[in-house]
């Protein structure tokens, strides 16, 4: 709701300035949605995503998987699990897709030798954060303000930041429970916050593991 204002007052501005005394920025597109979530994903893979002035210290990741959308039965279904039935409200224009499950441990081992407590194939997940967006906040508190924090912790996951429902969230790999992880969007970050004793390009073997499912990959990070 607050982008319809926004946008409401940006235009009677510069209707009333009739745009000269104001610079205009484009206004958002909004769409009016009963539900709040645009489909759910049900993951079965991890794909890693290239941005050119990613931070060297993360690691951009995505889910893939099947798409359950607004004209089918089990959407409907994971709408009254959730509590999206009543948004009816005008929001930007951009797909929320809410992962249809939930985090219950990120395994991250170096395929290589980290440091000298850490030998190859050790798990160093302590030294990692999970770094993502979730419209759970939103919805549970009846599609109320959620705490976004500023812009600047984003990074790569910065095109979230204007909509109204998603809640940045970082959170240690060690502490991370399923209940932190609901409906959370199909694109996060893993961050280090640890440097290998020894610089190069590194490969880890990740392990999500999500109810009775893993998801695995490997990725290469470059310290």
């Amino acid at each position: 709701m607050k982008a319809l204002i926004l946008a409401l007052l940006i235009g009677t501005i510069c209707f009333l300035n009739g745009c000269k005394d104001v610079e205009c920025e484009p206004l958002p597109s909004l769409d009016y949605c009963e539900r709040y979530i645009s489909c759910y994903m049900t993951p079965n893979a991890l794909a890693m995503r290239e941005f050119e002035d990613a931070d060297p210290m993360c690691v951009n990741l995505s889910f893939s998987g099947d798409l359950i959308r607004s004209d089918e039965k089990a959407y409907d279904e994971l709408s009254a699990r959730y509590g999206d039935l009543s948004f009816n409200g005008y929001t930007q224009a951009i797909p929320r897709k809410a992962v249809n499950d939930s985090i219950n441990r990120i395994e991250v081992k170096s395929v290589a030798r980290f440091d000298a407590e850490h030998p190859a194939g050790s798990d160093v997940s302590e030294f990692v954060e999970l770094q993502y967006v979730s419209y759970y906040d939103f919805i549970e508190s009846g599609y109320g303000e959620v705490d976004k924090g500023e812009l600047s912790e984003w990074g790569n996951l910065d095109k979230y930041h204007g909509l109204d429902g998603a809640a940045f969230h970082k959170k240690a790999l060690p502490e991370i429970k399923a209940s932190d992880t609901k409906l959370m969007e199909t694109d996060f970050l893993l961050k280090f916050n640890k440097m290998p004793e020894d610089s190069g390009t590194y490969q880890f073997e990740l392990v999500f593991h999500m109810g009775e499912k893993k998801i695995c990959t490997t990725v290469e990070c470059t310290f």
